[in-house]
């Protein structure tokens, strides 16, 4: 929520929320002095003036506030961005566990926009709402009659006992709704390729799963709108009586005409306020949803907690050569490379070593290494195009990391000849000879 409230556009957008709802509550104001006007056969000029002038005004900084709210969910969508990259720059390594990899890949790539536009929208809708319930029953309790404060402070007691009652079922049924939707959006991320092969046994496997992930996901999300329907509409009638009781309790007992006539002339403003309490109740069943899902959002902000340590169990250093000659730990290839011994150097070794995983260390110890992983169709370079295939892909890439003007420390790459003909590799090869940076390189073909 933090994100949301911190951000400058956003909160310029409620400032002129705010000055859209004070002009809003002045409208009742003066149309109850309108009412005195005729009634005591006053001259209601002025007061009929300020009243159609309000419902004019109205629409300026409700537009301008509008617009900022807009522009505040892209600044704030490129805050979370800039916080991911301060969180997990050159931590590559660090999302060994697939599904943790997966889950948090989808926050970036896609969920985290959708929960920041919704969460956006929903918070500035929810100050609207709740500046224009407040605004509104205080210009009543004010201008009409002071004991409608006891109603109303009534009813917020019982929307605050509700949410209190109800808080652990609506952020439970809240998780399990995030986790099928993620899981729903990670199946169709293999929908291309299952789809397009036309590979009857990838498709029907994938087909299972979708139904299954699909299936779940509507569960889900039934059970939340149940959960907060229910939950809400229960709590929304209950405290509608206090206030409807006392509205019905003074055009019963009062014999003021100047009480009734401003009953009557502000009774779509109290219509209004009862829909807004209505509102108010579904607003605070779903703050609790809201904030579970920024909560889990901003969780994927915190970095992993992996060591050097633990990547040096999952290594087989016994397995694996560099140039040739064996290598017992990282501490070998550290004094290699801090005595400029390193020109070309070749990792090689069986399947499942740990191979990638020596590059990724490096590239943590030296951050201004540069890592091209086996696929580097993820990387954006300035001279590359998707139409390439993939051996001119490579070809391309690397001569863009050759030519930088700040040369990297080292050159790290990971099977680049993976899925390339001998006239690519051969051609890299020559590439890479000329290169004046020194290169670790793990290579697919021995």
């Amino acid at each position: 929520m933090r994100l949301i409230f911190k951000n400058k556009l956003f909160l310029i957008s409620v400032v002129l929320l705010l000055i859209q709802q004070l002009i809003v509550a002045s409208s009742t104001v003066f149309i109850v002095k309108l009412g005195n006007d005729i009634i005591n056969n006053n001259s209601y000029l002025a007061s009929l003036t300020l009243f159609f002038s309000s419902l004019v005004i109205v629409y300026i900084p409700a537009v301008t506030s509008f617009l900022f709210m807009e522009k505040s969910k892209v600044t704030i969508i490129t805050a979370y961005v800039n916080l991911f990259h301060q969180s997990h720059i050159n931590s590559y390594f660090r999302f060994l566990d697939k599904n943790k990899k997966k889950q948090t890949k989808s926050w970036l790539t896609s969920e985290a926009q959708k929960v920041i536009e919704d969460s956006t929208f929903f918070f500035y809708t929810s100050l609207s709402t709740a500046l224009n319930l407040f605004l509104s029953a205080l210009v009543i309790i004010i201008e009409i009659n002071h004991q409608f404060i006891y109603p109303y402070l009534f009813s917020v007691l019982i929307i605050i006992l509700s949410i209190k009652l109800t808080n652990k079922s609506i952020v439970g049924a809240t998780r399990e709704e995030l986790i099928a939707r993620n899981n729903y959006r990670q199946i169709l991320t293999h929908a291309w390729d299952n789809i397009l092969t036309g590979n009857q046994l990838n498709f029907d496997i994938w087909k299972e799963k979708h139904f299954s992930m699909a299936e779940n996901l509507k569960d889900r999300i039934t059970c939340y709108a149940k959960t907060r329907h229910l939950f809400g509409s229960i709590a929304m009638a209950a405290a509608l009586c206090p206030i409807l009781g006392f509205i019905l309790y003074l055009f019963l007992s009062t014999n003021d005409k100047a009480i009734m006539i401003a009953l009557a002339i502000t009774l779509p403003r109290q219509i209004q306020i009862i829909q807004s309490i209505q509102t108010t109740v579904d607003v605070l069943f779903q703050l609790k949803s809201y904030r579970t899902k920024l909560s889990e959002m901003m969780a994927t902000l915190t970095p992993s907690n992996l060591h050097n340590q633990y990547l040096n169990h999952l290594i087989q250093w016994k397995k694996i050569t560099m140039n040739g000659q064996p290598i017992y730990s990282i501490n070998t290839i550290l004094q290699l490379i801090k005595q400029n011994k390193i020109r070309r150097s070749t990792l090689r070794g069986g399947n499942g070593t740990g191979k990638s995983l020596i590059l990724k260390q490096i590239k943590q110890i030296f951050p201004n290494a540069y890592y091209m992983p086996s696929d580097p169709s993820g990387l954006l370079f300035d001279y590359t195009s998707p139409e390439l295939s993939t051996g001119q892909f490579v070809i391309s890439a690397i001569e863009e990391v050759i030519a930088m003007n700040n040369k990297p420390e080292l050159l790290l790459l990971d099977e680049w000849d993976a899925n390339l003909d001998d006239k690519n590799r051969a051609r890299i090869d020559e590439l890479l000879g000329t290169a004046d940076v020194p290169i670790i390189e793990v290579r697919h073909i021995a």
